[in-house]
């Protein structure tokens, strides 16, 4: 929020909204008006607000360079011309979308009409992403061989600490369909065992649930090798997990010496320190590590319930998704799947 709170103070006293709160002649008026630009921008996920104010503020230390361009109220003129000057400066199709929300939302944050829907600033946009695109290569989603694979070579009789932790964060991201921030945000007292027969995940946080309505995801007890209860209980009864403590559920870990095992610490585990142990795991079983992310494993398990014939809405609920289109990115279908549409017609 600091971003935002040096773009609030930079626009007192010369904008509209500045102008109208000092007309304002009730004392108790004015506090509550000093009170709404900060109450405003809480519309927005503090990430979204964040990404967005920096953007804008990008655009502002542009136009300080240029006596005619005035960054708020700005114009289309002067927003296109911003965006000629990014792509001149070779920048990424992310920098110039950013950089159209960021005008945006500090427009629509004052009242002002935002100069971004204007047809040239469309277009110049438009004109931008096809100069700057570039063909997409997605990460291949996880199967459900690899994850055998993995559980038989990490999750045996006599596994350690560290390989059961592995082998339970990627089944749970397998069958939950879980984003890494729901994964790292999980919390031991969002994890209940129940009737020895499934065990319920609670999302708290998830992307999709901008009010934190939070969500409940059920993984029943299978019995097979890659069994998410089984796993996870083991990997509580290995670390010594309270199921009642607020402590990330996937944490970090340190190697003992005096007794050769590995103890738990306190903190939770980084984006960068699971993608590194999941990408090398993989690489052990023989996959080239190019070819898959930490988005693979929700991408594997959404894949293998789609073609299992899984209902769009149990998939939809099961993965926390909005849309059919953004479902719809996830999954690889089988092909078997594929050919059963050309077969069907009868040629």
């Amino acid at each position: 929020m600091c971003l935002f709170s040096s773009f609030v103070f930079c626009l007192q006293g010369g904008n509209a909204f500045a102008d109208k709160v000092g007309r304002l002649l009730d004392p108790e008026l004015r506090r509550l008006a000093s009170c709404l630009p900060a109450r405003a921008v809480e519309a927005k996920a503090s990430s979204t607000t964040e990404r967005y104010s920096r953007a804008f503020q990008k655009f502002r230390e542009w136009a300080s360079c240029h006596r005619e361009i005035t960054p708020l109220p700005s114009d289309d003129i002067s927003v296109a011309l911003y965006l000629e000057f990014l792509l001149q400066s070779n920048c990424s199709i992310s920098a110039l979308e950013s950089a159209c929300y960021g005008i945006s939302w500090a427009h629509n944050l004052y009242g002002f009409p935002t100069p971004c829907n204007s047809s040239l600033v469309k277009n110049i946009l438009e004109a931008g992403k096809r100069k700057l695109a570039k063909p997409v290569s997605k990460k291949e989603p996880v199967t459900p061989v690899m994850i055998n694979e993995l559980c038989i070579k990490f999750a045996g009789p006599s596994a350690s600490l560290s390989d059961l932790r592995l082998a339970a964060i990627c089944v749970t991201a397998y069958a939950a369909f879980l984003r890494f921030n729901e994964l790292a945000a999980l919390r031991c007292c969002d994890v209940k065992f129940c009737d020895n027969t499934f065990v319920e995940i609670t999302i708290v946080k998830s992307k999709t649930d901008q009010y934190r309505d939070g969500s409940r995801v059920l993984l029943a007890k299978t019995g097979s090798i890659s069994c998410p209860f089984d796993l996870l209980e083991r990997y509580v009864c290995s670390a010594g997990l309270q199921l009642s403590s607020t402590l990330p559920f996937f944490r970090a870990l340190y190697y003992q010496k005096s007794n050769c095992s590995y103890k738990l610490r306190s903190e939770g585990m980084s984006y960068t320190r699971t993608r590194e142990i999941v990408l090398h795991a993989f690489a052990e079983l023989g996959y080239p590590k190019s070819m898959f992310g930490l988005h693979s494993l929700r991408a594997g398990g959404a894949s293998a319930a789609a073609n299992a014939g899984i209902s769009d809405r149990l998939f939809k609920r099961h993965g926390r998704w909005k849309s059919d289109s953004a479902k719809d990115g996830y999954v690889k279908d089988k092909l078997d799947s594929l050919l059963s549409v050309s077969r069907s017609l009868g040629c």
